[in-house]
């Protein structure tokens, strides 16, 4: 199939995400405004991006939520220059995420096409396997459903929102492939990941090295459990099938790279004490039981099952890319469950559709199969492929029919949109936003050039303490030592009427709307 076939097709089975981000920006009630954050973490990649706006020039940055300009640059994400190129032409810091996220997973859904394509040129039902590729997924939705109504009966008020009982996060954390692109890094880091393993399997070892350090380069997570799966099927091809077509410094670069990643993510950055608090923020048992893995792997642990059934174990390892499937499969599964053998790192972040997809490509002969024996039978042909999607369309119909009817980070009133354009507008990296309220002092590191002193609930060293010292300012008007030298910028939250504020601090007002009022000490 020509690429240029491909990349429509690609477009085609992407509309769910492009439903998606149309929905966001056009479900909502007139008095609130889209910001095109679709969830919560959004802001912190695009302030992560800023600070290479605010001069910065180099590689690295610091920590945009540790709230001093000083803060020492040691981070670094690759995509973080592509927005930069975006955020520097004025548009909207959402649209820019948005865009990029849906350009890298239509992106990705090419490549992945193209690894199948590439791997069975003369596939039957590719289409279908295809569908099934990237909307495919387990039973979750519908183990909710039943659950909601049976053993735990009345979890979920709202009959269809049952879906979300074996799926974590409200379905936000992607136990399946095509779940997972609806998170725009996510998109680019499987993106990534998915064209790092097409040029493995083609023995583009040099475009294969450099793809895996971008991965390693971008995100923790998904760099060491990339990084881990390549190094154990090396080890595997390499010390137990003797294969030779591999050489032996392709070996030697990936585990260099490996302990590397270690080196850089385990000790260097730690070696700073603000990374460190936040290590151990993020060190936390974030896990998920069997009723969750069960449910969510069903459908492709069963065609893993028939991959095997009346074959020779040989026959079904005889290839390299189905040992390397297998191995990724195996070891993302164990990463997703270190907490059994190790003290736990958020193992639920490793399952973020990595699981299901390694299994997935690795049964695609059991599919094909399984397609086969029923392709006459037309009923059950249609309810099998409806099974196999009904996870992300029962998760997609759930989004599509609900309606932003309150203010979050994803849809914002005009109020505070007119206090997030007063900060871009008015503000230098020596201004300190001290205020009363979350959102508004989380969102403006994505806006505007000044630091907050409580920024992400998580990003924010010692978020608990400052949050204390910016009310116990706000009270008694006594600014902390640190703070010298700075201009301090007070918000405050007229809704927050449980906050005192010393009227000493209104003094010098800069800018007041109904709910809003900036003054400056």
């Amino acid at each position: 199939m020509k690429n240029s076939r491909l990349f429509i097709l690609s477009i085609i089975l992407a509309l769910p995400l492009i439903a998606f981000l149309v929905h966001h920006y056009t479900a909502h009630t007139p008095d609130l405004i889209p910001t095109g954050f679709t969830q919560d973490d959004d802001v912190v990649y695009v302030s992560n991006a800023r600070q290479h706006l605010e001069g910065k020039p180099g590689l690295t940055y610091s920590n945009p939520f540790s709230s001093s300009p000083s803060a020492p640059s040691i981070y670094s994400q690759p995509y973080n220059f592509l927005l930069c190129i975006f955020l520097s032409l004025k548009i909207p810091p959402g649209l820019v995420l948005s865009l990029f996220g849906l350009i890298s997973a239509i992106v990705c859904i090419f490549f992945s096409l193209k690894l199948v394509n590439y791997l069975y040129p003369k596939l039957p039902y590719r289409n279908t396997v295809f569908l099934l590729l990237t909307l495919g997924g387990g039973v979750t939705a519908l183990g909710g459903l039943i659950a909601n109504q049976t053993l735990f009966k009345g979890t979920y008020p709202d009959f269809w929102d049952g879906i979300y009982m074996a799926d974590p996060g409200n379905g936000w954390w992607g136990m399946n492939f095509g779940r997972v692109l609806v998170i725009s890094t996510e998109a680019f880091y499987h993106l990534l990941f998915i064209a790092g393993i097409f040029m493995i399997i083609k023995h583009r070892w040099l475009p294969a090295l450099i793809i895996s350090f971008l991965i390693s380069w971008s995100h923790p997570f998904t760099g060491v459990e990339y990084l881990l799966i390549i190094c154990g099927w090396l080890f595997i091809e390499k010390i137990f099938f003797r294969n030779n077509a591999i050489p032996w410094w392709v070996f030697v670069s990936f585990y260099f790279l490996f302990f590397l990643h270690l080196y850089y993510y385990l000790i260097f950055l730690n070696q700073y004490p603000e990374h460190k608090k936040l290590f151990e923020v993020f060190s936390v048992n974030w896990s998920y039981s069997y009723r969750i893995f069960i449910p969510a792997y069903f459908l492709v642990g069963l065609l893993t099952v028939f991959t095997f059934y009346r074959q020779q174990l040989k026959s079904v390892f005889a290839k390299e890319h189905q040992r390397l499937f297998f191995t990724w499969a195996i070891i993302a599964f164990l990463l997703s469950n270190h907490e059994w053998f190790i003290k736990p790192i958020q193992p639920i972040h490793f399952t973020r559709g990595y699981i299901w997809l390694g299994l997935f490509l690795f049964a695609i002969p059991g599919l094909v199969r399984m397609l086969d024996k029923i392709k006459k039978h037309k009923l059950i042909l249609v309810s099998f492929v409806l099974l196999f999607l009904s996870d992300n369309i029962l998760w997609y119909a759930n989004i599509l029919k609900s309606k932003a009817e309150h203010e979050t980070i994803s849809h914002i009133s005009k109020d505070t949109q007119e206090v997030l354009n007063w900060l871009s507008q008015n503000t230098t990296t020596n201004d300190l936003l001290v205020s009363n309220e979350y959102a508004v002092s989380y969102m403006a590191n994505a806006y505007a050039s000044s630091y907050s002193w409580t920024g992400h609930l998580y990003n924010t060293p010692d978020f608990s303490t400052k949050k204390e010292q910016a009310l116990e300012f706000l009270k008694t008007g006594i600014p902390l030592p640190d703070w010298k030298g700075r201009r301090l910028l007070i918000l405050i939250d007229k809704h927050q009427t449980g906050v005192p504020v010393i009227t000493s601090l209104k003094n010098q007002k800069l800018f007041e709307n109904k709910r809003y009022e900036i003054s400056a000490f």
